[in-house]
């Protein structure tokens, strides 16, 4: 094996540590993503259709039916897999709009609390963030932020949290979702 070859192979197993770390990160920003799945399910298609696309240059070079199956599968399973990270960071990463007020129907809030390190000590700490959680376009959300909504609405309430609107049409809840 040359060391062109390593040094591809290398590149390419660095790349998919990559993006599998990235997945990692963007779970957050998925659970941040008002109608997530159709968002997903749709990054699947597009990942698929572009899997099999990119597959068929290297399909025509095969000489029998059963490689150039296992090139259009490897393919159109690989894009796929990663497609729905790709749809998330671009419906992020490209929106242009600013983060605007939306009505939100509030449920809950809680504190969660960070680890102190000490095991057994009965310290009182300050919260770490709350979790806030409210239902919008008929889903049901639950999202970390720095600072508790106050005063606290009761459940059931009407809410301005902010979002941003996302390229493809989904919107984010902000980092801090109080104006």
């Amino acid at each position: 094996m040359s060391w062109k070859e390593k040094l591809r192979y290398f590149l390419s197993g660095m790349a998919v540590l990559l993006a599998v770390a990235a997945y990692t990160f963007e779970f957050e920003w998925f659970n941040r993503t008002i109608d997530v799945a159709r968002l997903v399910v749709g990054s699947l298609f597009v990942g698929a259709g572009a899997g099999w696309l990119l597959a068929r240059p290297y399909a025509r070079q095969c000489p029998g039916l059963t490689a150039k199956v296992q090139v259009y599968v490897f393919f159109i399973i690989s894009c796929a897999v990663f497609a729905p990270l790709g749809g998330s960071l671009s419906n992020r990463w490209a929106s242009r709009g600013n983060a605007r007020l939306l009505p939100v129907i509030f449920v809950s809030q809680t504190p969660y609390f960070g680890s102190t390190g000490e095991r057994g000590a009965e310290t009182r700490q300050l919260p770490k963030g709350y979790r806030i959680t409210f239902y919008r376009q008929e889903q049901f959300r639950t999202v970390k932020n720095p600072v508790p909504i106050n005063p606290a609405p009761q459940r059931g309430d009407t809410v301005s949290l902010r979002f941003i609107p996302g390229f493809w049409g989904f919107d984010v809840a902000a980092r801090n979702l109080l104006p």
